[in-house]
């Protein structure tokens, strides 16, 4: 991060943010969504992550201050095979929502070229 120039923000609102689920899974659709977050700033630029409970969910919003994601792409960023990389192979994203949705979540995404891009995941809270 350091080296890449980027700076981290990580957040939560104060209120217990338990879910239930496989740790492993859910650790790596973070890590999924914190990698692509870094290779869209190789110029540097600003993570964060905010983590709330609201209405019996868990919300982690993700947001970078990257190059983007283009309007034609973003309806795309989750099907298996599809990558705006040229080195990818386009199944990070398609893995990280069928890990999301096993878990009875849901994942959004909001973008602007040259902008950043904001993944907003929501997961049932642990009663």
């Amino acid at each position: 991060l350091g080296r890449q120039g980027v700076e981290v923000t990580i957040a939560d609102d104060g209120t217990p943010a338990e879910i239930l689920g496989d740790r492993e899974r859910l650790k790596s659709f973070i890590s999924n969504l914190a990698i692509n977050a870094l290779q869209a700033m190789p110029n540097g630029g600003h993570l964060s992550a905010h983590l709330a409970r609201t209405d019996g969910m868990v919300e982690l919003r993700m947001a970078d201050t990257g190059v983007g994601i283009s309007e034609e792409a973003v309806g795309k960023i989750f099907e298996p095979y599809f990558s705006t990389k040229q080195a990818g192979f386009g199944l990070g994203l398609a893995v990280t929502k069928k890990i999301i949705e096993e878990h009875q979540g849901t994942i959004n995404v909001q973008s602007a070229l040259n902008r950043g891009t904001t993944f907003t995941v929501k997961l049932p809270a642990a009663k």
